[in-house]
């Protein structure tokens, strides 16, 4: 397995963390006793969970940089003629419309999908090897015909029963039987759970992660709920012995530094606020939710191919020793760079947890195995895992939008029939539940179906698979013009279904006859 070392790793190098100052204000650490500030400490352990997810949003840094760096000794192989003959100056290796027959990088894929791998390894203990779990698992996908990616995350608590142990032991129980592929049993693995090939590979150490967010400007993070991590001190000492450190995150959209993101991503003890957040699943998304952030961060930025590329070094000489990429050619990055103006740059996000295809149904909490604590999947060949995803990716939009979604029956029968296209349609979303029906008295305000949009824009991608399914365009009249408002559900589209056509007026229903 061929690998491409981003540095070299030192066994003893550790970055200093700097004490910075909290995001936005309106996220603060509190120490447990009324302690000092971190300032006067030794240097943090970077944890592993926070690397995994910031080399998802530096992927693209890395294959820029390299990109560039190579981009003069391939020049020559891009030449383009015009019909008479003439040589056309088309030199820019990094715009696709410059590639001729000679030169055409392609990623590699399989029936249409390109895969990868990030893994996130925690190598802490004594500063060794000697602890290798993968603590952090994300899988990737790239369609290449709706041009959308998945981001899938498997807890560290997936038992495997192959191996009879949780997932993110297999590296450390396998990786010495193939020393020329070490991982090779864990990449077969995640490739047998979500039923694809895993093209590209990297693995990621902790040194220099917060120290990268900080230098990119911290990130914006919208949080739901007010609430106070509980996270664990790694510095206490006999003088300064406190186990705990707590922060506050407040309710809404703020700026978060590299403290502040990784803690937000890593913690799983809540002091004070909603008990759900505690859970390894909910950290799961959080970590995607930083991902993202990264992300939109990163490919935010208006600049120069070579004013990025310098910016982008300068940001993997941050964290030069925390990556490996595995199998990686200066093709594979180019081709990738061909995407970024048309790939949907919002991932379907899907954690493989028990809440996944409904609480329990696909995979399950259990307590009776030597592994301790594990989730399960009910099928051990995980076809059934294999098909949800499918669906994901069949309705993405639905997934990603998750629209509320009413129909309402005011035609001139008291129940649809099942054929009917508005009840069909819950049927035919197959793992979208999200849809309530009411039958009520009859319009004679219009005939046909009418669809309202409440979100002004915000499902875009539900509503035009909806209208597509229908047939009927999203109104652009207001629903109050037929004597409907939104419910008490609070639905963000709504559908009314009137009768196939109006009665035609009799005399005697006319004003002349009146």
């Amino acid at each position: 397995m061929k690998k491409l070392n981003v540095g070299t790793y030192s066994k003893g190098s550790r970055l200093k963390q700097v004490e910075k100052p909290a995001g936005s204000g309106t996220s603060r650490p509190k120490n447990g006793g009324g302690r000092s500030s971190r300032k006067d400490r030794p240097a943090t352990r970077i944890p592993v969970k926070r690397a995994a997810m910031v080399l998802g949003g530096l992927f693209f840094a890395g294959m820029l940089v390299f990109g560039y760096m190579r981009l003069q000794a391939i020049n020559a192989r891009v030449e383009k003629f015009d019909e008479g003959g003439n040589k056309i100056e088309c030199t820019n290796i990094l715009n696709p419309e410059c590639w001729t027959d000679a030169f055409k990088p392609q990623l590699k894929q399989t029936d249409g999908f390109t895969n990868g791998l990030v893994v996130g390894l925690d190598t802490r203990t004594g500063g060794s090897d000697s602890l290798r779990n993968t603590d952090t698992i994300m899988f990737f996908s790239f369609n290449h015909e709706t041009q959308k990616t998945m981001l899938v995350s498997i807890p560290r608590d997936f038992y495997v029963p192959v191996y009879a142990t949780k997932i993110n032991a297999i590296y450390a129980f396998t990786g010495d039987r193939k020393p020329e592929d070490p991982f090779f049993y864990l990449k077969e693995t995640v490739s047998d759970i979500v039923g694809q090939p895993i093209h590209y590979f990297a693995t990621v150490r902790f040194e220099g992660v917060t120290e990268a967010i900080d230098k990119i400007g911290g990130i914006e993070v919208c949080i739901e709920d007010t609430l106070t991590a509980q996270y664990p001190n790694d510095e206490a000492t006999a003088s300064s012995p406190d186990q705990w450190l707590f922060y506050e995150f407040e309710e809404g959209c703020q700026q978060l530094d590299g403290e502040h993101a990784l803690v937000w991503s890593r913690f799983r003890y809540v002091r004070k606020g909603p008990s759900v957040y505690a859970s390894d699943f909910s950290r799961a998304r959080r970590q995607q939710q930083v991902l993202e952030s990264v992300k939109d961060k990163l490919l935010g930025e208006d600049s120069s191919v070579s004013e990025k590329a310098e910016y982008y070094w300068s940001l993997i000489e941050t964290f030069s020793e925390s990556v490996t990429f595995y199998d990686l050619a200066f093709e594979d990055i180019l081709a990738g760079l061909a995407f970024l103006d048309t790939a949907d740059k919002d991932p379907v996000n899907v954690v493989l947890d028990p809440a996944l295809g409904g609480y329990n149904s696909l995979i399950y909490a259990d307590s009776s195995t030597s592994a301790g604590y594990t989730i399960r999947a009910r099928d051990e060949s995980y076809s059934a895992i294999q098909s949800y995803l499918e669906s994901i990716w069949k309705f993405s939009d639905f997934w990603k939008e998750q629209p509320t979604i009413v129909v309402r029956n005011v035609s001139d029968v008291k129940l649809l029939p099942d054929d009917h296209p508005a009840v069909a349609l819950k049927d035919d979303i197959e793992f979208y539940n999200e849809i309530l029906y009411y039958n009520e008295e009859q319009t004679d305000q219009f005939a046909g179906i009418k669809i309202f949009d409440f979100t002004a824009g915000e499902v875009p991608g539900s509503l035009s698979w909806i209208s597509d399914y229908l047939g009927v365009d999203v109104s652009e009249e207001l629903p109050e013009q037929y004597g409907f408002e939104r419910s008490s559900k609070e639905e963000d589209i709504l559908i009314v279904v009137g009768p196939a056509e109006l009665p035609t007026p009799t005399p005697s229903d006319s004003p002349e006859a009146q």
